[in-house]
């Protein structure tokens, strides 16, 4: 795990758009999976300067979606798309398809499994919360131990569907922004060894190449 100092999206979006495009000009095929929050505008920004790169190799889905009809105000897919997330040449994979949430979940599994069992580099962006969430993955949420890629369950705030950890120890990059005086602890928290169950961020450390860009430590830019 890298941690970068910064808090200028510009800088994080072009680092990870330059991580994609050098992957697909290398015809490689990239699955690009998304998180919402303050994810979004990084998100935003790098699908801008991808905008110039044969997009057709990429695939984009999320990291994890708020459960409701599909084009919800909360679901983070529609949120990515109202602040102007577009990639035409892309296949995009939304998780909410207007059934159940169980049904909705073993889909997005379905898909997740399937996508992560080919050819294809993984790349997730994330972001870390002051509780030390990560994804979808909040402290004590039964997704962080499921046997599968994809889960759900009901949180206090929204019925959540997410990358598990298994599913999150399986991607094969990691681009994290967080930033805020409030997240100072959970970043502080990442140089110490504690359960994912209390934070479950900590499974970002598992994945073999995580870049943490953050306003608390490491190098600045």
């Amino acid at each position: 795990m890298k941690f970068i100092k910064t808090t200028d999206i510009g800088y994080v979006s072009k680092k990870l758009a330059e991580i994609i495009s050098d992957k697909l000009r290398g015809k490689q095929r990239v699955l690009w999976l998304l998180s919402g929050g303050s994810a979004i505008e990084v998100a935003v920004a790098a699908a801008k300067l991808l905008a110039k790169t044969d997009c057709s190799g990429l695939s984009i889905g999320l990291i994890d979606e708020r459960y409701g009809p599909p084009g919800h105000p909360d679901s983070n897919w529609s949120q990515l798309l109202d602040a102007g997330f577009r990639l035409p040449d892309a296949l995009m994979m939304p998780v909410l398809d207007g059934s159940g949430i169980e049904e909705s979940t073993r889909a997005y599994n379905d898909y997740i499994s399937s996508m992560f069992h080919k050819d294809i580099i993984k790349i997730g962006l994330l972001g870390i919360g002051a509780d030390g969430h990560t994804a979808g993955l909040l402290p004590g949420s039964q997704a962080i131990d499921s046997l599968r890629l994809v889960d759900c369950y009901t949180g206090p705030d929204y019925q959540r569907i997410t990358l598990t950890g298994l599913g999150i120890k399986s991607l094969d990059k990691a681009v994290v922004y967080a930033a805020g005086h409030a997240k100072k602890q959970a970043i502080d928290n990442l140089g110490k060894e504690i359960p994912s169950d209390a934070q479950p961020a900590q499974l970002l450390k598992l994945i073999g190449n995580t870049d943490v860009y953050n306003d608390i430590k490491g190098g600045s830019v």
